[in-house]
């Protein structure tokens, strides 16, 4: 049997990697049991597991839905969750997501007070952009090379 409060510990500090991206503490939990027992869950599952309601567990999945990091599929008339991906996978599409919308509100705001020539932004406008730069080529290099990942191991096939 399996020590209970050891995968508690394990799901939450999973979830708080997943929180570090930005996702709320419901959905970093939800994502991190998925990952965790590697199957597809009901929405009842997943709330008994976690401790969470049956609608914080229906929303946190709806959000990671759009987020692609979690697919529905049918048993019967119920659905089932999971995640589809890798860790590897689920942690680059954080960093895009995070890549393409907080970082570009920051560069928007940057580029509205550009006129005002204050030295101090127009440094860190050329850092964000330099960020943002190198982040685009990351995520593409590894996305790239991502699928060529092993699951089992860090080494390449």
């Amino acid at each position: 049997m399996k020590d209970v409060k050891k995968v508690e510990e394990i799901r939450r500090a999973l979830a708080d990697v997943f929180k570090r991206f930005g996702l709320r503490y419901v959905d970093a939990s939800v994502l991190a049991e998925l990952f965790i027992v590697n199957k597809s869950l009901s929405v009842g599952e997943l709330s008994s597991r976690i401790g969470q309601s049956i609608s914080g567990i229906t929303s946190a999945l709806h959000r990671l839905m759009k987020m692609h990091l979690v697919v529905r599929d049918k048993d019967g008339k119920m659905y089932i969750y999971k995640t589809e991906s890798n860790l590897l996978s689920a942690l680059l599409h954080l960093i895009d997501d995070v890549k393409r919308h907080e970082l570009r509100v920051l560069l928007n705001k940057l580029h509205s007070v550009e006129d005002d020539k204050d030295e101090n932004l127009m440094n860190l406008l050329e850092k964000v952009e330099n960020a943002d730069r190198y982040l685009t080529m990351l995520v593409s290099i590894l996305n790239e090379h991502g699928g060529e990942m092993d699951e089992n191991s860090t080494n390449c096939r």
